[in-house]
């Protein structure tokens, strides 16, 4: 968990003040299937954007931005928590995609939508359904 301090220097209230900082990541700390939360003291989520911007030779994440909007009072020090998972589907939910093909025609089947390919039409479809 990475804290982050937010400064109040100015003396002004802010309100709905928008946040951008980019936040240097270690060799293997974060993945790119890594889904990240930003918490206040309070453990109150904050909602948050989060782009990967450079990356290791590992494909971890070297640098990440955060986006965000706080409400900070003159002259306060606010922190937040920056949690992260790693999210991955358990095998048992994964879909197979099932190829088959009838004719002339290749039938691509991912479980949500069916593609239909035909060597018969110059277009890229024949047809597609979607569940």
């Amino acid at each position: 968990m990475r804290e982050i301090r937010l400064i109040e220097k100015d003396g002004f209230n802010r309100t709905t003040e928008s946040v951008n900082i980019s936040l240097p990541c270690s060799k293997g700390e974060f993945r790119s299937d890594t889904h990240f939360e930003l918490v206040d003291e309070k453990g109150t989520n904050s909602p948050v954007q989060t782009t990967s911007l450079a990356f290791w030779p590992d494909e971890s994440i070297k640098w990440l931005r955060l986006v965000f909007i706080v409400d900070i009072d003159a002259g306060v020090t606010k922190k937040y928590y920056l949690r992260s998972t790693v999210v991955r589907p358990s095998l048992k939910d994964q879909k197979k995609i099932v190829i088959t093909q009838q004719g002339f025609s290749v039938i691509v089947d991912t479980g949500k939508a069916t593609f239909t390919l035909s060597d018969e039409i110059f277009a890229p479809l024949k047809s597609v359904m979607v569940d």
